[in-house]
């Protein structure tokens, strides 16, 4: 990959954007993952899990729902729907948007 694509890639092991410094992937590099996979979840969810990986890995004191929300939650739903991470206040940020019936489950603690 090239060009704006590469400017938002991880630093590790903190896992944060190279460029804007937000939690990695960021928001920007989310909106542009989803029009490299043309919004194919499986795709997507498939050129994340070796991320996911690395992470679990590098990421020790995150919690593994958090993790994998931060990294492959985001993939099915649309990018003006907060995760975890892009919610004020991270992970401690509140009740899950998403909760409720059809939606996901909020993440405990």
């Amino acid at each position: 990959m090239s060009g704006l694509a590469a400017l938002h890639g991880p630093v590790r092991p903190e896992w944060t954007c190279v460029t804007c410094g937000d939690p990695w992937p960021c928001h920007t590099r989310k909106r542009q993952l989803k029009d490299l996979c043309r919004c194919d979840v499986r795709l997507l969810r498939n050129y994340l899990t070796p991320y996911l990986r690395d992470a679990r890995v590098d990421l020790v004191d995150v919690e593994l729902a958090e993790i994998t929300d931060r990294f492959l939650g985001w993939c099915g739903r649309p990018l003006d729907r907060p995760s975890v991470d892009d919610r004020p206040g991270g992970a401690g940020g509140g009740a899950s948007p998403e909760g409720g019936a059809g939606g996901r489950p909020a993440l405990p603690g």
